[in-house]
């Protein structure tokens, strides 16, 4: 994938499994292969294992890849790191069962590596100014700081279950650019952590950072 490809790539979108009550395991049959596949469902669709990763940046970087190419995936956790599952839309299960799921799934956006975005103050109706990073002509607040990504999944899967469009950015690259903005006490060790943003549809941009 070129460069300029990857920057012209929208937030990848992602499934979010961090609970056993949002998923089961099993086993599917896809077209053109003989041999089952290891799975899990979430509601009604199926997603074939992809593969563990115990470091989280490589996750991001093959998420935001497979998302360009029009993949769409979910994530677990798993003892090793964190799993991730590739959609298969005509999957059928080996043995049919109907899923004992009492959570629904929520969704998370993840802003490629190397994607366009900018750092800004927006006002935002009701909060006031707040700083945000402007990502395809829209608005992402500044929520939370994370210094590791099992923080960024629970934070986003709570905002997420509560109604809120979240995204997951790697601070590494962003922070040196805000930093005038941030309390430093709140800096210190996460140059290399995570940054939980939500989209704020009603943000007016006030001035670029």
């Amino acid at each position: 994938m070129l460069l300029s490809e990857l920057a012209a790539q929208p937030p990848a979108s992602c499934k979010l499994l961090i609970s056993r009550r949002q998923y089961q395991t099993c086993h599917i049959r896809v077209p053109d292969l003989e041999q089952h596949l290891s799975a899990i469902q979430a509601g009604a669709e199926f997603y074939s294992f992809y593969k563990v990763f115990p470091d989280p940046k490589k996750l991001i970087n093959v998420v935001c890849k497979l998302a360009y190419h029009g993949d769409r995936m979910a994530l677990t956790r798993s003892p090793k790191g964190y799993t991730l599952w590739v959609q298969e839309p005509e999957a059928k299960p080996l043995l049919e069962r109907p899923p004992n799921l009492s959570e629904e799934p929520v969704y998370c956006k993840i802003l490629p590596l190397q994607a366009e975005f900018y750092p800004c103050m927006v006002q935002i109706p009701k909060r006031g100014p707040c700083l945000a990073l402007q990502i395809n002509r829209q608005f992402y607040r500044f929520f939370k700081l994370e210094k590791d990504f099992e923080g960024v999944l629970n934070v986003a899967g709570r905002l997420s279950r509560q109604g809120s469009e979240t995204l997951i950015v790697t601070a590494h690259g962003i922070l040196d650019k805000v930093a005038q903005y941030l309390d430093p006490a709140l800096l210190d060790g996460l140059k290399e952590g995570y940054v939980v943003c939500l989209r704020e549809d009603g943000a007016q941009l006030i001035s670029s950072c």
